[in-house]
């Protein structure tokens, strides 16, 4: 319940009487469990390497990856293995969207590092993403179950740097933006910047926004309840949708705590679970499959683009569905 006061000197008091009580109120109200399960299943689906190493060469071929960095600390067997999983990875997620592999490193404007680019630590993330660098970065120890994650930022930074804001989002700002004469501007297709706005939309229409305000409060400042976020775990849960529908297991793709598992994480669980539940997940998904009917790809040099530039140019063609 609320309390108020008249007096500064009275709340003070009243602080100094009842702190043993109001901590444990407020360490209550953290949520201190991971959104993600402590281990990654093992892959089942296509054998796309045939049991082989991917080498460097490969893999920069396969996706056109702006650049692979390793961090000082991860020794070769470790970066054989990040290889191997990230290319597995790459290859479900270009399946279940209907996009080339090679369209995933968007353009070849993209780069990943693993395990190169942060300190590391207990509570430190498990993957980020630097627009201002254009890079995926995945922990070496945690970074496992992200990479979904982390390639949304990555196109959502995609389409809004295509509109001349080097390192914002278009989840934050997803409508046509106006010239000062009048005219629209058409760097990214209105088709695009509407599908987007539904994502936002209907995220925020359903009790998973509720939900990731909630999950706020405890915090300095806001991360689950922001429209960032809650984009980016949304899209997790449609890609371990498809994948499931495909017959597909990846954890290193994505891997999230259901509900029920989450719940076993006490009594603010209930009230915080930062992914779409069962019965939200029809309309979001929908959603999100409306964006990737939207998207198209086009060959661009050596790259892959997804389309952004309003035009008539015969060259762009459809993703297959």
């Amino acid at each position: 319940n609320l309390v108020e006061f008249d007096e500064l000197s009275d709340a003070r008091k009243f602080l100094k009487e009842n702190q043993d009580q109001l901590e444990n109120m407020w360490n209550g109200m953290k949520i201190t469990e991971s959104e993600r399960r402590s281990e990654n299943k093992e892959r089942t689906g296509t054998n796309y390497r045939k049991g082989k190493d991917i080498t460097p060469t490969e893999f920069g071929n396969n996706f056109g990856f702006r650049g692979v960095e390793f961090g000082n600390y991860v020794n070769n067997a470790e970066r054989q293995k990040a290889l191997n999983d990230a290319y597995d990875g790459l290859m479900d997620l270009a399946f279940v969207l209907g996009v080339e592999p090679k369209a995933l490193s968007l353009n070849g404007e993209m780069a990943l590092a693993f395990g190169a680019r942060g300190s590391g630590g207990k509570n430190s993330a498990s993957a980020h993403y630097e627009s201002d660098k254009v890079v995926i970065n995945l922990t070496k120890n945690k970074g496992a179950g992200s990479l979904a994650h982390e390639w949304w930022h990555g196109l959502d930074n995609y389409f809004e740097r295509a509109r001349g804001n080097k390192t914002d989002m278009l989840t934050d700002r997803p409508r046509q933006l106006i010239n000062r004469d009048g005219t629209a501007q058409t760097e990214v297709r209105s088709q695009i910047t509407d599908a987007f706005k539904n994502i936002v939309a209907v995220i925020k229409n359903s009790d998973l926004y509720k939900r990731s305000k909630e999950a706020d409060k405890a915090r300095s400042k806001p991360y689950f309840g922001t429209v960032v976020e809650m984009s980016a775990r949304s899209f997790e849960n449609f890609v371990a949708e498809k994948l499931n529908e495909s017959g597909i297991q990846n954890d290193y793709l994505v891997n999230f705590k259901e509900q029920g598992e989450w719940l076993k994480g006490g009594d603010i669980s209930e009230k915080t679970y930062p992914y779409p539940t069962k019965e939200e997940t029809q309309d979001i998904n929908k959603a999100y499959q409306e964006l990737f009917d939207t998207v198209e790809q086009r060959e661009s040099g050596d790259n892959i683009a997804l389309f952004q530039i309003q035009s008539t140019d015969k060259t762009f063609t459809p993703i297959p569905q």
